[in-house]
């Protein structure tokens, strides 16, 4: 919603769209979020290899998961050339995005205001 905001054209996907009829309902829905802000449609990593054009934006991927891997991996091959990342590093994603993100090009690496306790970095690299 922010970057559309701002004139970003943004095609947003998610695995558990969020919803208002189940915002609880960890097994079906989005659990983060009970209201939507933005469009998102459904869909999984294999959607980042569609959009080679476009810049692939991971906000806080799930932990211990290869969702993000796959989705940097299929963006490349196809094509993709810069990744946004949002998260932590001990939070997150896996160990392998992790090293995927280190084998890349930094434009931009930098802590960004979180939670208290919590190191939040907003990564942009090139791949």
């Amino acid at each position: 919603m922010c970057l559309a905001s701002i004139g970003a054209n943004v095609v947003a996907y998610d695995k558990r769209v969020p919803s208002e009829n189940c915002p609880w309902d960890f097994a079906n829905c989005n659990p983060w979020h009970d209201d939507t802000w933005f469009f998102v449609e459904e869909g999984n990593e294999k959607m980042a290899g569609c959009f080679p054009e476009r810049t692939l934006f991971l906000c806080w991927p799930p932990l211990q998961d290869s969702m993000a891997t796959e989705a940097a991996l299929l963006h490349r091959k196809a094509g993709g050339r810069k990744l946004i990342f949002v998260g932590s590093n001990f939070s997150c994603a896996n160990e392998e995005f992790f090293k995927f993100l280190d084998s890349c090009r930094n434009i931009v690496d930098m802590e960004i205001p979180s939670w208290p306790t919590i190191t939040e970095v907003l990564r942009i690299v090139e791949y």
